[in-house]
């Protein structure tokens, strides 16, 4: 009879334990699944932080640099210069609001709620501004320059911030690499 008992106790304690050890197995699947979670979390924030730096340092050194030129000039600008400079200081400006509301509505991005601006837009004059924003960053090495044969009336739908952005990244990226 204690044989019995033993054996039932055995039984009962490997039953047990084996019930304990899947659950403990199940956690820690759950655990790391989680944790692999927060570090691809961790990765997209790390990444999404880099690309906004990005973004935004490029229309905030074009302001800059823009102005520092117009205030270091003197009277050796043109007033077609000096409004060329204040344009591209506009625009950058423009830019960077954009990008900051952008990021303050980064969940209507990922709910797919973000609402795109279309208006007529001169290709050519959104290049021209493009490379003069990025201007200050080109090497002797690696020139910016624009051939086109479109004329300043040929325009298309578009989004012009949208755009823009993509053409300064391109422009800055191309300068970079």
């Amino acid at each position: 009879a204690a044989t019995v008992i033993i054996i039932l106790l055995v039984a009962i304690y490997s039953y047990l334990h084996s019930r304990d050890m899947r659950i403990i197995r199940t956690k820690n699947e759950a655990i790391d699944k989680a944790l692999k979670e927060v570090e691809e979390s961790e990765m997209k924030k790390k990444t999404f932080i880099q690309n906004m730096s990005h973004e935004i340092r490029t229309p905030l050194n074009a302001i800059v640099g823009f102005s520092q030129i117009i205030l270091m000039s003197g009277d050796e600008l043109s007033e077609e210069e000096k409004k060329m400079f204040a344009e591209n200081i506009r625009s950058n400006g423009e830019l960077l609001t954009q990008i900051v509301e952008d990021i303050i509505d980064a969940s209507e991005l990922e709910n797919n709620d973000i609402e795109i601006s279309i208006e007529d837009v001169a290709p050519r004059l959104l290049c021209i501004t493009a490379i003069e924003t990025a201007r200050h960053r080109e090497k002797d090495n690696v020139p910016i320059m624009l051939s086109t044969t479109l004329t300043d009336d040929f325009t298309v739908k578009t989004s012009k911030k949208r755009v823009m952005q993509v053409l300064i990244n391109f422009l800055t990226n191309a300068i970079k690499h």
